[in-house]
């Protein structure tokens, strides 16, 4: 009867060997298992695992060596044109001494990965008739593998085959389902944010919104948000600090806009990422963070509150802590800048109105006023055309001089009235008017 490797090994070892390699959680597990099975089967001294990646041209090595410490090394130069590179185009298995190992791939036998050995065989990984990589076995001695032993490590590479496809499967999995969970935690940030904020239509409340929101879910201990002030050349600043975690410091300033890094980035409009240290040359307000946070060196990120082309303000966060600014939370963070800035913009459309709408009530008021002293003043005269206000205007003039004053008019149109106001607007209006027909006033 022909020699066939599951034969060799048996229903029940076959099975317990697949069982222990599909337990292994990941391929340097793998590496370790695969290791020690074909070391109890004397059928190697070590064994390895070599993943081709066609996408990028890089091979990855996975290896278990003394004490069984894990080995991963990956490249697209000496590894990308060792052995595996041979099995790709041709997919047998390769065997070779070290003397032909060496002969073969110099740069790869010199570089520390592959310690002297007997013989060296790679066996092609396969699934669905594509090759992905190879399993390498190496013998320290001189003896060769049989054919047995070569059906053997055929058997076990089989194995290390469909269980390396599971892993990797595994880790794509894992992968895509860690990144969908952190875009839903990272979308229901955006909501809870944007539900925060725009709803804040007055500044102090914005900011301690936004700076709460921000501390909650980034646990970044100073934030602010600069716009720039209506005097020139200057900034208002609003800014939360968490020194006390239940109980944060709210303060509003203005400051000198020239040699800060709010300036840098108004010009530029990007986001500014920096390690400050306490010897660097800042502006005053900027150095207050070493007053308050104490001698650490601070990591600042300064993000444009951009709508459209317009530059509304910085939205500046500051930390102790340089793991917070990660390439993560920098690209959520420039997400809820932009929620913030339409948050601002809302702000500061809101102050606008407001101010018009006082002004406008201002402006009511003092016409009011004015109405009334009119029509106390001309109390008796009760036209209000345009024509008349125009009349008023000019008694009001003349009332305050000495000058004698000629009303004309046709009889019935007013004229005694008109004289009787400016009397009372008249510095004489204490005393008596005393009317004459001048008419009965006899000439010369």
């Amino acid at each position: 009867m022909s020699y066939t490797p599951m034969s060799d090994l048996g229903q029940q070892g076959l099975f317990d060997i697949t069982r222990t390699l599909l337990q292994q959680p990941d391929l340097a597990s793998l590496c370790e298992a695969l290791s020690q099975l074909v070391k109890r089967s004397a059928l190697a001294d070590n064994a390895a695992i070599v993943l081709w990646q066609a996408q990028t041209q890089r091979a990855s090595y996975y290896a278990s060596r003394e004490k069984d410490t894990p080995i991963k090394y990956e490249d697209e130069t000496v590894l990308a044109h060792g052995p595996v590179r041979s099995i790709l185009s041709r997919p047998d298995t390769l065997h070779c001494s070290y003397e032909e190992f060496c002969e073969t791939w110099p740069q790869l036998a010199a570089g520390g990965l592959y310690p002297k050995f007997g013989h060296y065989c790679l066996m092609p990984l396969a699934a669905e008739g594509h090759i992905f990589g190879g399993c390498e076995f190496i013998r320290y001695d001189d003896r060769p593998w049989s054919e047995k032993e070569f059906n053997r490590l055929q058997t076990f590479t089989q194995i290390v085959s469909v269980v390396t496809e599971q892993i990797q499967s595994r880790v794509v999995n894992n992968v895509d389902y860690e990144l969908l969970c952190r875009e839903r935690d990272n979308f229901r940030i955006l909501v809870a944010i944007t539900n925060a904020v725009l709803s804040r239509l007055d500044m102090d409340e914005l900011v301690s919104e936004v700076a709460k929101e921000i501390h909650y879910y980034f646990d970044i201990d100073d934030i602010s948000i600069v716009l720039r002030s209506h005097r020139k050349n200057k900034l208002n600043i609003y800014s939360t600090h968490y020194l006390d975690k239940q109980h944060p410091a709210h303060e509003q300033s203005e400051v000198d806009e020239a040699g800060t890094l709010t300036e840098r980035v108004f010009k530029s409009k990007e986001m500014l990422l920096i390690n400050l240290h306490e010897r660097d040359d800042l502006a005053p307000y900027e150095r207050m963070l070493f007053d308050t946070w104490g001698n650490q060196i601070q990591t600042l990120c300064l993000l444009p509150l951009m709508s459209g082309d317009t530059m509304l303000g910085v939205l500046k966060l500051a930390q102790c802590e340089e793991k917070v600014f990660t390439t993560t939370n920098l690209n959520l963070l420039r997400q809820i800048a932009e929620r913030v800035a339409i948050a601002v913009d809302n702000a500061l459309a809101y102050q606008e109105i407001h101010r018009l709408k006082e002004r406008l009530v201002d402006e009511n008021l003092a016409l009011t006023e004015q109405l009334n002293n009119v029509d106390s003043e001309f109390g008796e005269i009760i036209g209000r055309s345009e024509a008349m206000y125009s009349v008023l205007k000019q008694v009001e003039m003349v009332a305050q001089s000495d000058s004698t004053v000629l009303i004309l008019g046709e009889t019935g149109t007013g004229k005694e009235l008109i004289a009787r106001a400016i009397h009372n607007l008249s510095g004489r209006n204490n005393r008596r008017m005393v009317k004459m027909n001048c008419a009965a006033m006899p000439a010369g």
